[in-house]
Protein backbone atom coordinates (compact mmCIF):
# COMPACT_ATOMS: atom_id res chain seq x y z
CA UNK A 1 0.00 0.00 0.00
CA UNK A 2 1.49 3.34 -1.10
CA UNK A 3 1.65 6.36 1.18
CA UNK A 4 1.89 9.69 -0.61
CA UNK A 5 3.00 12.70 1.46
CA UNK A 6 1.49 16.17 1.10
CA UNK A 7 3.40 18.66 -1.04
CA UNK A 8 3.49 22.39 -0.42
CA UNK A 9 3.96 24.34 -3.65
CA UNK A 10 5.39 27.84 -3.40
CA UNK A 11 6.81 30.70 -5.44
CA UNK A 12 10.59 30.45 -5.52
CA UNK A 13 11.07 34.25 -5.38
CA UNK A 14 8.90 34.94 -2.33
CA UNK A 15 8.12 31.70 -0.51
CA UNK A 16 4.39 32.40 -0.88
CA UNK A 17 2.46 29.14 -0.65
CA UNK A 18 0.26 28.57 -3.70
CA UNK A 19 -1.15 25.08 -3.17
CA UNK A 20 -1.03 22.15 -0.79
CA UNK A 21 -1.69 18.64 -2.05
CA UNK A 22 -3.40 16.03 0.09
CA UNK A 23 -1.88 13.01 1.72
CA UNK A 24 -3.03 9.75 0.18
CA UNK A 25 -2.64 6.07 0.78
CA UNK A 26 -3.74 2.92 -0.91
CA UNK A 27 -3.65 2.17 -4.61
CA UNK A 28 -2.36 5.62 -5.55
CA UNK A 29 0.66 6.82 -7.45
CA UNK A 30 2.82 9.82 -6.68
CA UNK A 31 2.38 12.76 -9.05
CA UNK A 32 5.08 14.81 -10.70
CA UNK A 33 5.45 18.57 -10.47
CA UNK A 34 4.19 18.82 -14.06
CA UNK A 35 1.08 16.76 -13.27
CA UNK A 36 0.31 18.82 -10.18
CA UNK A 37 0.68 22.04 -12.19
CA UNK A 38 -1.99 20.80 -14.59
CA UNK A 39 -4.31 19.80 -11.73
CA UNK A 40 -4.18 22.80 -9.38
CA UNK A 41 -5.62 26.09 -10.68
CA UNK A 42 -3.28 28.30 -8.65
CA UNK A 43 -0.28 26.57 -10.18
CA UNK A 44 -1.53 26.75 -13.78
CA UNK A 45 -0.92 30.50 -13.99
CA UNK A 46 2.83 30.19 -13.31
CA UNK A 47 5.79 28.89 -15.26
CA UNK A 48 7.29 25.65 -14.01
CA UNK A 49 10.57 27.46 -13.21
CA UNK A 50 8.79 29.91 -10.86
CA UNK A 51 7.49 27.16 -8.59
CA UNK A 52 9.00 24.56 -6.32
CA UNK A 53 7.67 22.38 -3.51
CA UNK A 54 8.57 20.88 -0.17
CA UNK A 55 7.20 17.56 0.91
CA UNK A 56 5.85 17.01 4.41
CA UNK A 57 6.46 13.74 6.18
CA UNK A 58 3.51 11.40 5.58
CA UNK A 59 0.95 11.56 8.40
CA UNK A 60 1.90 15.04 9.63
CA UNK A 61 -0.40 17.23 7.51
CA UNK A 62 -3.31 17.52 9.96
CA UNK A 63 -1.15 18.22 13.01
CA UNK A 64 1.05 20.63 11.07
CA UNK A 65 -1.95 22.82 10.26
CA UNK A 66 -3.69 22.56 13.64
CA UNK A 67 -3.79 26.02 15.27
CA UNK A 68 -1.75 27.52 12.44
CA UNK A 69 -1.88 31.29 12.06
CA UNK A 70 0.12 31.72 8.86
CA UNK A 71 2.78 29.96 6.87
CA UNK A 72 5.35 30.37 4.12
CA UNK A 73 8.43 28.62 2.81
CA UNK A 74 12.00 29.65 3.59
CA UNK A 75 13.25 29.59 0.00
CA UNK A 76 16.95 29.62 0.94
CA UNK A 77 16.68 26.48 3.06
CA UNK A 78 13.65 25.00 1.26
CA UNK A 79 11.83 24.55 4.57
CA UNK A 80 8.15 25.02 5.44
CA UNK A 81 7.77 27.78 8.07
CA UNK A 82 4.51 27.67 10.05
CA UNK A 83 3.53 30.37 12.55
CA UNK A 84 1.19 29.12 15.26
CA UNK A 85 -1.26 30.94 17.52
CA UNK A 86 -0.01 31.40 21.07
CA UNK A 87 -1.95 29.91 23.98
CA UNK A 88 -3.14 33.42 24.85
CA UNK A 89 -4.42 33.98 21.30
CA UNK A 90 -6.17 30.60 21.30
CA UNK A 91 -7.87 31.42 24.62
CA UNK A 92 -8.96 34.79 23.22
CA UNK A 93 -10.40 33.16 20.09
CA UNK A 94 -12.19 30.58 22.24
CA UNK A 95 -13.64 33.36 24.44
CA UNK A 96 -14.82 35.32 21.38
CA UNK A 97 -16.45 32.19 19.99
CA UNK A 98 -18.21 31.56 23.30
CA UNK A 99 -19.38 35.20 23.48
CA UNK A 100 -20.85 34.91 19.98
CA UNK A 101 -22.62 31.66 20.92
CA UNK A 102 -24.03 33.29 24.07
CA UNK A 103 -25.21 36.33 22.12
CA UNK A 104 -26.86 34.12 19.49
CA UNK A 105 -28.64 32.20 22.24
CA UNK A 106 -29.94 35.42 23.81
CA UNK A 107 -31.10 36.75 20.42
CA UNK A 108 -32.83 33.44 19.74
CA UNK A 109 -34.53 33.52 23.14
CA UNK A 110 -35.73 37.07 22.56
CA UNK A 111 -36.95 36.19 19.07
CA UNK A 112 -38.85 33.19 20.42
CA UNK A 113 -40.40 35.34 23.13
CA UNK A 114 -41.40 38.07 20.71
CA UNK A 115 -42.79 35.68 18.14
CA UNK A 116 -45.38 34.32 20.58
CA UNK A 117 -48.12 36.74 19.50
CA UNK A 118 -46.65 39.68 21.36
CA UNK A 119 -47.54 42.21 18.69
CA UNK A 120 -48.37 44.87 21.26
CA UNK A 121 -44.98 44.46 22.90
CA UNK A 122 -43.24 44.53 19.52
CA UNK A 123 -45.07 47.73 18.67
CA UNK A 124 -43.95 49.33 21.95
CA UNK A 125 -40.35 48.30 21.33
CA UNK A 126 -40.48 49.73 17.81
CA UNK A 127 -41.88 52.99 19.20
CA UNK A 128 -39.07 53.16 21.78
CA UNK A 129 -36.45 52.61 19.09
CA UNK A 130 -37.99 55.26 16.85
CA UNK A 131 -38.20 57.72 19.75
CA UNK A 132 -34.58 56.99 20.69
CA UNK A 133 -33.43 57.67 17.13
CA UNK A 134 -35.48 60.88 16.98
CA UNK A 135 -33.93 62.05 20.25
CA UNK A 136 -30.46 61.46 18.79
CA UNK A 137 -31.32 63.53 15.74
CA UNK A 138 -32.86 66.40 17.71
CA UNK A 139 -30.08 66.65 20.30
Amino acid sequence: MNQIAAKIYYLIKTGEVLAITSEMQGCVESTTKEQDMQTHDKLKTHDIDEIDFVELEYGTLVNTFKNIKSYSVDVDNKVFVPVYYTEEELKSIEQQTQNIKDLNTRVSDISDYLSNDNTELISKIEDLIIQSELDKLLN
